[in-house]
């Protein structure tokens, strides 16, 4: 029997750091939990490159850092078998591994990230292969709500509901927050 290398299977998913399970534009970063493994190939299969990762997004959301360890982007170009784009390259990933990583975009917005993954696998005395993965998360939007800078007022208890009766708040300094310009 020859051996023949298994397709590794590459989860990416929206990371435990996310206390509500939900993405959304008052978030500050998005936790991902990436992980490679290969049940097929078992203790034969390994992996033979880096993990490239390349993260797409709406509004701007491609664009950010990625952390866990500090990875910088690198251009990938003239691989058959990677298409030519900007990745992050994580070294020294096994099968089997479980990477967290919080990949923070230069402007948290709605919208969707897509994260998607290539690696090369073998399994002992067979060809090399690429697997790869994709996800797609979604930034879902939010109210980021008001701020209020209001004085203490103080005034007499109303003896009636008329709007004679009604103390009067200064709400001069009501603010919107929107950073992202979303509201």
């Amino acid at each position: 029997v020859e051996p023949v290398t298994d397709t590794a299977g590459i989860s990416i998913a929206l990371g435990d750091a996310d206390t509500d399970g939900v993405l959304n534009e008052s978030d500050t970063g998005i936790p991902l939990t990436v992980s490679v493994t290969n049940p097929a190939d078992g203790a034969a299969g390994s992996i033979t490159s880096d993990l490239y990762l390349r993260i797409d997004g709406t509004e701007g959301l491609g664009m950010g850092t990625l952390s866990g360890v500090s990875y910088t982007t690198q251009t990938i170009s003239g691989d058959a078998d990677i298409p030519d784009g900007t990745y992050y390259v994580v070294t020294g990933v096994d099968m089997g591994d479980t990477l967290d990583l919080v990949f923070t975009p230069a402007t948290m917005t709605a919208g969707d990230v897509t994260v998607a993954a290539w690696v090369r696998n073998v399994e002992t005395g067979a060809a090399e292969i690429v697997s790869t993965g994709t996800q797609t998360l979604t930034v879902e939007k939010s109210n980021d709500g008001v701020s209020v800078d209001a004085t203490p007022v103080s005034g007499r208890e109303a003896a009636d509901s008329t709007n004679a009766s009604l103390i009067e708040i200064d709400l001069s300094s009501l603010a919107l927050n929107d950073n992202d310009g979303s509201e």
